[in-house]
């Protein structure tokens, strides 16, 4: 019975160090969403969805977040955006249309105005709030 509880435990306890938006830490930390893109193939021009589930009370700017959307190596701005303004727990979803030109390969979506400051690690391998998604030629 009590090996039965300890691993019980243990398992709980597992569950919530995998899962840190749930159980952000307190002080100067806080949590990073898994956004999620969908579909996870598309074309210029088509429309993806691009949202969180995880409840995760993140500082939000003062215009809301700018979820938006570029091929992978392109630079620091996204090539389409939208302003967010999530949920008082931190979900928000959004659509956003594909320019009728964005080039095909693999691409991301995502916050970007997101904080970073507070990120412990100086090496600059935080997590971002970007889900990955690849945008097939026409």
């Amino acid at each position: 019975m009590i090996r039965r509880l300890a691993i019980a435990t243990i398992a709980v306890l597992l569950a919530g160090t995998l899962n840190g938006c749930s159980l952000s830490a307190a002080g100067d930390a806080y949590c990073v969403p898994m956004v999620k893109v969908a579909p996870h193939h598309a074309h210029p021009g088509d429309r993806i969805t691009v949202w969180t589930n995880d409840r995760c009370r993140a500082p939000v700017p003062p215009g809301g977040w700018m979820v938006g959307a570029a091929p992978d190596g392109t630079g620091p701005d996204p090539v389409v955006s939208v302003m967010v303004h999530p949920r008082a727990d931190g979900r928000f979803s959004t659509t956003l249309e594909l320019p009728a030109d964005m080039a095909a390969g693999d691409a991301h979506a995502g916050i970007w105005n997101w904080d970073y400051s507070r990120c412990k690690d100086t090496g600059a391998s935080c997590a971002g709030p970007m889900g990955s998604f690849r945008v097939a030629s026409r």
